[in-house]
Formats: C-alpha cells, structure tokens, sequence
C-alpha cells in the first residue's frame, strides 16, 4: 500500500513537472509570435505539438486518476468486510460462542490489517 502511495505520488509528480514545462513551451511560443520573431505558419506548426503534448498529460491524467478511484473503491471494500468480520466476533464473544482468548486474538488480527 505504501509503495503504491510513493508510486502514485511519483506519478503526479511527473505529470505534472510535464504540465509546467508544456506551459512555459506554450507561454514562449505566444510570445514569439507576438514580438514577431516567427511567422504564423511556424507557430502553427509548434502549437500543435504542444495541443497534443496537453492532451497526452490529459490522458495520463485521467489514467492516473481512475487508477486512484478503483484503489478506493478497493479499500473501502476491504473496510466493510474487516467491520463485518469484526462485528460477527463480536457478536460471537457476547453470545458466548468464543471465549475471550479467541475473541482478543481474532480482534487483534484484523487490527493488524
């Protein structure tokens, strides 16, 4: 889990690191355009290279993020089968069925992960 949270984090970063430099090609392009230091069709031809660069973080992007989601989605299920078992011992102890050595090594068990 941990490792999957660095390997995440490491994978924003990077997207993002692309976005910013994306940005500031885009930023000088615009501005020698402007100043007039390259023509119309050369900006066009460097400003779609940038369009595709956006897009392609984009995508990234949005990979990234449904990765992240299903990995929620995961955990929460996880979450809700670790509550169920925790209660159905529970339920158990105070009924009886298991005595208090169980009980505590089965809730220590599932406290751990």
């Amino acid at each position: 889990m941990v490792l999957n949270l660095i390997s995440w984090k490491h994978s924003f970063d990077k997207i993002n690191e692309e976005f910013e430099i994306v940005k500031k090609k885009k930023q000088a392009l615009d501005s020698l355009l402007s100043n007039g230091r390259i023509s119309q069709s050369t900006y066009d031809l460097f400003n779609k290279e940038i369009e595709n660069a956006i897009a392609e973080i984009e995508r990234q992007q949005t990979a990234l993020l449904e990765r992240m989601n299903s990995k929620v989605e995961e955990l929460k299920q996880q979450i809700k089968t670790l509550e169920i078992l925790l209660a159905n011992f529970e339920i158990q102890h105070v009924m009886g069925e298991i005595n208090e050595e169980e009980y505590r090594r089965e809730v220590d068990l599932l406290s751990a992960g």
